[in-house]
């Protein structure tokens, strides 16, 4: 990773995520591993920049493939207002590229480089991350650091580990999120159009050169 790179902060930006808890957040640590965390990492609060992605996450995790399946689903769908940062913006493979991250790093079904990522970004300071989601290509995770508590979704706290949210539904994704979802062990469609890209480019450029191929 490089020293520096894209940097986002967040003001009052809608997030969500499912909890069948009486509060979305961590102000422990985790009770398990995950992409970003490892046990003993400290609390990892993850959350999805729009609210078709925690069922997408949902149905990975669970390993949902039929619409059948999805209607034995009734969980609770959050909404939070976050205002943080500095985040480091690893939001698309591009800007990963500008991090100095290996792309794949950042989707990968292996989170061992994705978790020593985020203690490396932990220990320089950052709030936490953007990053590609895995389970459903196209949207973005915000990922913070440290505890947060719950406030009134109306509220405006004064300090940053209160974070205004609600419960925003609960029920089941609606028709149609099955195709959508990237389970484990299949590629990642954003990540193989990215590589796509990246290779047409190198082309054009050894053409211009007038180098083989």
């Amino acid at each position: 990773m490089r020293d520096s790179g894209p940097i986002a902060h967040l003001t009052d930006r809608v997030a969500f995520r499912w909890a069948d808890y009486d509060t979305p957040f961590w102000a422990r640590s985790n009770r398990s591993a995950g992409r970003w965390n490892a046990l003993g990492d400290g609390p990892t609060q993850y959350w999805c920049l729009d609210p078709v992605a925690p069922w997408a996450e949902l149905a990975r995790h669970e390993g949902l493939r039929e619409e059948a399946e999805l209607d034995l689903l009734r969980a609770t769908l959050w909404a939070a207002r976050w205002s943080v940062g500095p985040l480091a913006d690893l939001g698309t493979f591009e800007r990963a590229e500008e991090w100095g991250v290996e792309p794949r790093v950042l989707v990968d079904d292996d989170h061992r480089r994705s978790r020593a990522l985020a203690r490396a970004l932990r220990e320089r300071g950052f709030a936490g991350l953007l990053a590609p989601s895995a389970a459903l290509p196209g949207s973005v995770t915000l990922v913070v650091f440290r505890p947060r508590i719950r406030a009134a979704f109306d509220a405006t706290p004064r300090l940053t580990a209160f974070v205004p949210a609600d419960v925003a539904a609960i029920g089941r994704p609606k028709a149609g999120l099955t195709p959508l979802v990237r389970h484990f062990g299949d590629r990642h469609r954003d990540l193989d159009a990215f590589r796509a890209r990246r290779a047409a480019a190198a082309r054009a450029r050894r053409d211009r050169r007038g180098e083989p191929g």
